[in-house]
């Protein structure tokens, strides 16, 4: 098969050059929102920082105060973070943007050379575009490294079920939301990726305790207690919805009642251990109390492994929807606020649905995963 090339060998027609000036336009007026306006502004990855000096000091990283950002990211972060407690802020933030932007640049390149087959300019340059990978820039946080993982997880399922665990396990230690994927995996029978994963997440869960004590988790549920964020416009979950309009309960009670429904089915359909991760990614960001713009980053390997439909082609117009601008409308007019927090949300759900309809065909009870097949030999 021929090396995977960005040159098509054909002109582009009229809608082609269209789309690729439309795109254009996102990516500048992104990188100008970003790299040009309030560059000396830290935004979450100073939490990252304060959590950093909280720990070299001997005091509670999870200090928080209601009127601002703090880091909600689990203890096993605390390993990295306090590495930036000696560094200037300023420079560290330029730094990690500039290596999440190289990071995110390689992974579209493996991506397209691994579903070379579904793949185009067009695509590529959609893929940069996303609100997702110019919100991660803006804000500072850490899921371009969260996609490295999940993409290698995701590429590695078929061929080795053992590692991919291990790297969905990583996952989720990292972000506990995570933890779907591989109920998911278990409940499906694919059972070497569950267990590995479940298990690499229970030992790095662990590994905070030994270092820092278990009063490390105490203060880390009390920030999440305490800290009252998921009515923001960006968390894109149902219970961010429901939490807007002053339904909390009903979002609790939508994630749940889907949860299960998603349980029940993957445990009927038994799909493919990749068939099952497309599930779990947006059915992760819809049912967990807080999942960020930032996290839709994690579609990206879903987009590139397959032809889109109607349906994942509206989801990826929705996706190109500025993380930042819905942000913004967190001070706007209730009306503009809660309709643009319902763009990744609606996105999300197309997802989902697509990836639910070629399964509703399968045989209940029946699967042909080498990974099923290989526990009855």
């Amino acid at each position: 098969m021929s090396q995977f090339s960005l040159n098509t060998g054909r002109k582009l027609n009229k809608h082609s050059r269209m789309v690729f000036f439309a795109l254009g336009v996102v990516i500048a007026l992104n990188f100008f929102s970003i790299f040009l306006v309030n560059n000396d502004m830290l935004y979450d990855f100073n939490t990252f920082v304060e959590a950093g000096r909280s720990l070299a000091a001997g005091e509670n990283p999870y200090q928080y105060d209601l009127t601002g950002s703090r880091n909600l990211n689990p203890p096993i972060s605390l390993f990295f973070f306090r590495f930036l407690a000696n560094t200037d802020p300023l420079w560290a933030l330029w730094s990690f943007r500039i290596v999440s932007l190289l990071l995110y640049l390689c992974i579209l390149y493996i991506l397209a050379k691994r579903y070379r087959e579904y793949n185009s300019p067009i695509r590529i340059l959609w893929a940069l575009s996303m609100g997702a990978i110019w919100y991660t820039l803006w804000t500072g946080q850490i899921y371009a490294i969260l996609l490295a993982i999940t993409t290698a997880a995701w590429l590695l399922l078929k061929r080795n079920p053992w590692s991919a665990g291990v790297l969905i396990g990583i996952l989720a230690a990292i972000k506990p939301n995570f933890i779907v994927w591989p109920i998911l995996l278990l409940v499906s029978g694919n059972w070497r990726s569950a267990v590995t994963s479940l298990v690499s997440f229970g030992v790095l869960s662990i590994l905070p305790v030994l270092s820092f004590g278990p009063e490390i988790y105490r203060s880390y549920l009390d920030l999440l207690l305490a800290y009252r964020a998921t009515e923001l416009p960006n968390n894109i979950t149902l219970y961010g919805i429901s939490d807007r309009i002053g339904y909390p309960v009903l979002g609790v009670a939508l994630s749940i009642i889907v949860f299960v429904g998603l349980t029940v089915f993957v445990w009927r359909k038994r799909p493919s251990a990749l068939e099952t991760s497309a599930v779990a990614l947006p059915s992760t960001l819809l049912l967990s109390p807080l999942a960020w713009i930032g996290y839709t980053i994690m579609l990206l390997p879903l987009f590139f492994s397959r032809s889109w439909s109607k349906r994942l082609t509206a989801a990826a117009i929705l996706l190109l929807f500025p993380g930042i601008l819905v942000f913004a409308t967190s001070r706007m007019p209730f009306w503009i606020m809660f309709s643009a927090s319902l763009v990744y949300p609606t996105a999300l759900v197309l997802i989902l649905i697509d990836v639910l309809m070629p399964l509703f065909g399968k045989n209940n009870h029946k699967s042909d995963t080498s990974e099923q097949r290989s526990m009855l030999n």
